[in-house]
């Protein structure tokens, strides 16, 4: 598997995240892995999916319960619409009690 480097990217998205949730109390902290697959919407247009197929807590401490779909959406030219369909990717997702979502690319192997 070859690495893109993104722990630069990672380290940014942790500390933007923390400020983002400061005052919540998180719910779930999870460390999400999948496959990447690429489709196209209704429109004809290309999108990417992502097949998570592990979950695990973050850290020892963690809460990672998951059940059903997780939905995000990440900005456009980000780094998942260049990989490759079958590349692997790591998330940070983290919720709060109130419900607020935060979601980190911390990882990608092609």
């Amino acid at each position: 598997m070859k690495y893109l480097p993104t722990a630069a990217i990672a380290s940014l998205l942790i500390s933007t995240s923390t400020a983002a949730i400061a005052g919540n109390e998180i719910f779930q902290e999870c460390l999400l892995e999948g496959k990447v697959v690429a489709d196209k919407a209704e429109d004809g247009k290309n999108i990417v999916r992502i097949d998570f197929y592990k979950a695990q807590p973050y850290k020892p401490e963690s809460r990672c319960i998951i059940d059903g779909t997780l939905e995000f959406k990440q900005p456009k030219g980000s780094i998942i619409e260049n990989l490759s369909e079958g590349s692997v990717v790591q998330y940070h997702y983290i919720k709060t009690t109130n419900g607020q979502t935060n979601w980190q690319l911390i990882g990608a192997f092609i």
